[in-house]
């Protein structure tokens, strides 16, 4: 059975497979200098204990693994915005069910886009928490029967505005409401045949150690919960000096 924690801007799930602490999500609640500090330092200390390789030589290993997970993350991704010659990609892991989701796509998402937007290419993803949110898995579904007709950014948009219900019925009424076709819609929905890209997102973001909605990849590095702008700047500008002039 697993468990549910609610802290630092962060659902977390947790079970005996992938084990997560509490202390784990702590970490990740406090400002954004002890975050940045502890996923760079990290690098540091790692070369140190290292005796066979220098400094440079396993931060280099690191950029190099960061850049695989990174391109991994993208290639299965459907839906981004942005150029993908961006020297910056965001993957966003989320779950239309999840308050700090929302929170974080109307508060600090929109400032990020202002401040970065010319330098991100934005790749957005699923993670319904299953148990906790079983109405999510059917949202995110109808978000990519919604992308057959190009909406999907739109209905993204509506399921992050807060729905009083996520109902079937209330899916297809607000993708009509948006411009969706409404028969094959319809059809897509009720067949299920976007279930398998929903469990692919969730396969993937366990994968790379997802536990909990809102979870990001910036240039490899993972950052979790809804935390503030300066939070994501760190990160943010780290991707952009390591990129080059």
């Amino acid at each position: 059975m697993p468990l549910f924690l609610r802290e630092g801007g962060v659902i977390q799930i947790t079970v005996r497979k992938f084990y997560v602490t509490a202390a784990t999500v702590a970490l990740v609640g406090f400002g954004g200098g002890a975050v940045f500090a502890s996923s760079y330092g990290s690098e540091q200390s790692a070369a140190a204990r290292d005796g066979g390789s220098s400094e440079s030589e396993t931060t280099q290993a690191r950029q190099q693994e960061r850049s695989s997970i990174q391109q991994r993350l993208v290639g299965d991704a459907r839906h981004s915005i942005g150029s993908a010659d961006a020297p910056v990609t965001i993957v966003e892991f989320t779950d239309y069910d999840c308050p700090y989701c929302r929170r974080y796509y109307n508060e600090t998402f929109p400032q990020i886009m202002e401040r970065y937007g010319g330098q991100i290419r934005y790749v957005m993803r699923h993670f319904p928490l299953v148990s906790m949110h079983p109405e999510a898995v059917k949202a995110a579904e109808a978000a990519e029967c919604a992308g057959e007709d190009g909406l999907f950014w739109e209905f993204h948009d509506l399921m992050m505005q807060g729905v009083p219900s996520m109902s079937v019925e209330s899916l297809k009424e607000y993708a009509a409401d948006i411009g969706v076709s409404k028969v094959a819609f319809n059809n897509c929905l009720d067949s299920g045949e976007k279930a398998s890209l929903v469990q692919q997102d969730l396969r993937d973001g366990y994968m790379h150690g997802v536990r909990g909605t809102p979870n990001f990849f910036v240039n490899g590095y993972t950052l979790s919960g809804a935390q503030p702008l300066d939070v994501f700047g760190a990160y943010i500008e780290a991707a952009l000096a390591e990129s080059g002039p």
